[in-house]
C-alpha cells in the first residue's frame, strides 16, 4: 500500500459519520475498526512511511482524523508536541451542536486523560 492510498484508506475509515440508533452502521463502524488496525499495525513496522503518512493525517481538516492520528502518534511517540496540541485544542469542542463533534471532542478528551496517567493501567 503506498502512502496516498493509506492516507484515503484512513481518512475514509476514520471520517465517518455514524447513527448510533442504526445496527447496520454500528456494525460497519466495528468492520471498519478491524481495518484500520491492521493498517496500524502493518505501517508501524516502516517508519519513514509513518512519519510521512502522519505528518499529512495531523495537519487533516477532518477532526475525527486528526484525533485518531493523535493517539496513534502519542502510541508511537513520533509528533507527540503536535498530537497534544490537537487532542487539547479539539476536546474543547464539547459544547458543539453536532453530536458526532462532541463524540469527537469526548474522545480527545479521554485520549489525554489516559495518555497523562488519570486511569493507571489503560493504555491508548
Amino acid at each position: 500500500m503506498t502512502n496516498e492510498e493509506y492516507i484515503e484508506e484512513f481518512i475514509q475509515l476514520t471520517s465517518y459519520k455514524i447513527d448510533y440508533s442504526s445496527k447496520k452502521d454500528i456494525r460497519k463502524n466495528n468492520r471498519d475498526a478491524k481495518k484500520l488496525i491492521k493498517m496500524r499495525n502493518i505501517i508501524k513496522n516502516n517508519r519513514e512511511m509513518f512519519m510521512e503518512v502522519y505528518c499529512f493525517l495531523l495537519k487533516s481538516d477532518n477532526k475525527k482524523v486528526q484525533v485518531s492520528a493523535a493517539v496513534d502518534c502519542l502510541n508511537s511517540d513520533v509528533y507527540i508536541e503536535e498530537a497534544l496540541e490537537i487532542l487539547n485544542e479539539v476536546s474543547q469542542e464539547v459544547n458543539s451542536d453536532e453530536l458526532d463533534e462532541r463524540l469527537t471532542a469526548f474522545s480527545a478528551e479521554m485520549a489525554l486523560r489516559i495518555y497523562n496517567g488519570e486511569f493507571p493501567g489503560k493504555k491508548l
